[in-house]
């Protein structure tokens, strides 16, 4: 186990291999520019299924209320035996989702947004970025075949969230 970032980073696989592979590089949410939020969820399915839909973006049409993007490109897809990485380009434009989707990122008022999405599994995280406004880390603990703890901890640049909560200022008396 290491501490990075206020997180604790553990590494559930082959011990020899702890040592080896890196933690996650936070050092870019590090600062004050980002809030950060944290879900821990239990899901029982075989932890390769939250893999499949963490990379997989194209799937969201069966969560329809609550995807935030009307269209979906994928742009890039590669992998290695270490890590799988995909990037996308996503089209929001109308919807409760949508609404809040934009007002986290800093973009409420506009029609429409086009921004990238990039997706990236290296076992055993994962991590999905729009742009350099959102972060979403998610690291899967396996319990057993059918069982799986998932730790996610969002960022989101402080621009956009200070925007959705803005309230007005208010002078003493």
């Amino acid at each position: 186990t290491q501490s990075r970032g206020g997180l604790i980073w553990i590494y559930p696989g082959d011990p020899e291999r702890a040592t080896v592979v890196p933690i996650p590089d936070t050092s870019a949410v590090d600062n004050d520019q980002w809030f950060s939020f944290c879900l821990d969820n239990d899901f029982y399915n075989h932890y390769s299924i939250g893999i499949i839909n963490g990379m997989d973006y194209y799937h969201f049409h069966l969560h329809r209320r609550f995807q935030p993007w009307s269209e979906i490109r994928l742009l890039k897809l590669e992998s290695d035996e270490e890590s799988v990485v995909g990037e996308y380009e996503i089209i929001t434009t109308t919807g409760r989702a949508a609404r809040l989707f934009k007002a986290i990122l800093g973009e409420s008022g506009k029609d429409k947004v086009v921004e990238s999405l990039k997706v990236s599994y290296f076992y055993p995280h994962h991590l999905a970025e729009v742009g350099e406004k959102l972060k979403v880390w998610v690291f899967f603990l396996p319990v057993n075949d059918r069982h799986v703890k998932a730790f996610i901890t969002m960022y989101v640049k402080a621009s956009g969230i200070q925007r959705l909560w803005r309230k007005p200022l208010r002078s003493e008396e």
